[in-house]
């Protein structure tokens, strides 16, 4: 009895906390015309600059472009990437070819790029689209075509990252399906799952639960948030190094111990907005594998490319702060992938533990489980 007065006393207090820094915020806004501007979600964006890219237009072509010293690329396309029987095309003294419909309508589809000059067989290299535009799906990205620091170059579907998969339309269930999805790793806190239940492909997949949660009072954090606004980067960062990295390493080793069997292949790693969770567990992974942090952090910064869909989420879940004056529009820096967060996250993992391996090692993954990994997910 005395332990449920105490927690309540504890409630109410977090609470008045909370109000109260609501009250100087808006105090604050009102008397100081609060002007303080953050910049805009899409101008955190930075595209990997690789030298073959797949690009989805409005018009749903398909734009295959490439960087490379060929003057005679020949394109051919499979619904699997160790399948390319379907030819595309020759392209001669070009940059790039416009793809005017889906090889394989209602399938993932990847791309075979064979290269000659002068008549000599220079490269060649599979691709494929990184994000898949998905019903009822976002932030649903491939991590596939990365190079590596030693000349190699992560495989193309065998590892997603998404945010929740609880809203697939029945058609996108049916595309999940066609990837051949073995493993989910859900990221989220139990409420959250109940909340928003994922919907699973045919054969349902083996899904591991790893909550990764912030154990602290959800008031107290949003009062800090709000009492020190000009700092919002460096609470996010905090949060990052502190809960997501300081507290879960068993978590990320958890999905590493799977990953090393290729039964566990393909394999989504989501959470609810598929940023900053999902983000954390896929730049682990990506370092780890040998891709530079430049081009980790660059696909970090593609989770912008969502931040209308997570505007409209958050906006349904903060309905009971709107009493207090609060809108959406006024958290906008919680909805971001700001680069520079991820980047002060990487430099806490490297001064704390001294790289991605031994911070792993903690955690009982050991160099031959990633080189194992490595195995499965690199190409030459």
């Amino acid at each position: 009895m005395a332990n449920k007065a105490v927690n309540t006393v504890v409630k109410i207090g977090a609470l008045l906390i909370f109000i109260g820094a609501i009250i100087v915020w808006r105090l604050r806004k009102a008397m100081l015309k609060w002007q303080l501007e953050y910049p805009l979600a899409e101008t955190f964006i930075t595209v990997p600059q690789l030298h073959v890219s797949v690009e989805r237009n409005q018009d749903q072509s398909i734009r295959i472009s490439w960087r490379v010293d060929g003057d005679e690329v020949h394109i051919r396309a499979g619904s699997n990437p160790n399948d390319f029987s379907t030819e595309i095309a020759v392209v001669k003294n070009a940059s790039e070819y416009l793809v005017s419909q889906d090889p394989f309508p209602g399938k993932r589809t990847y791309y075979c790029l064979t290269i000659y000059k002068a008549g000599a067989l220079i490269e060649e290299v599979i691709t494929a689209e990184r994000v898949l535009h998905l019903q009822g799906a976002f932030n649903f990205r491939d991590i596939g075509g990365y190079p590596t620091k030693d000349g190699k170059t992560v495989r193309w579907g065998k590892v997603y990252r998404s945010a929740n998969l609880s809203e697939l339309s029945d058609e996108s269930v049916a595309y999940v399906s066609g990837l051949g999805i073995k493993l989910v790793c859900d990221l989220r806190s139990a409420e959250e799952v109940g909340d928003r239940p994922d919907r699973l492909p045919s054969p349902a997949p083996n899904v591991l639960m790893l909550p990764i949660v912030d154990p602290s009072n959800p008031f107290v954090r949003m009062a800090r948030i709000f009492s020190n606004w000009n700092r919002v980067d460096s609470i996010m960062l905090e949060g990052y190094a502190r809960v997501v990295l300081d507290q879960n390493a068993a978590a990320f080793a958890r999905i590493f111990h799977h990953l090393k069997d290729e039964n566990s292949l393909p394999a989504i790693i989501h959470c609810t907005a598929g940023k900053d969770r999902a983000g954390m567990a896929t730049a682990i992974l990506l370092i780890a594998l040998g891709v530079p942090e430049e081009i980790v952090i660059q696909d970090y910064s593609l989770s912008n490319l969502y931040f209308s869909y997570f505007r409209d989420v958050m906006d349904r879940t903060i309905t009971p702060l709107k009493r207090f004056g609060v809108t959406v529009d006024d958290i906008r820096p919680l909805l971001s992938a700001s680069p520079a967060v991820m980047k002060g996250a990487l430099d806490h993992l490297h001064k704390e533990y001294g790289s991605v391996e031994a911070y792993l090692a903690r955690a009982s993954v050991t160099a031959e489980d990633i080189e194992q990994i490595k195995r499965l997910l690199l190409e030459d």
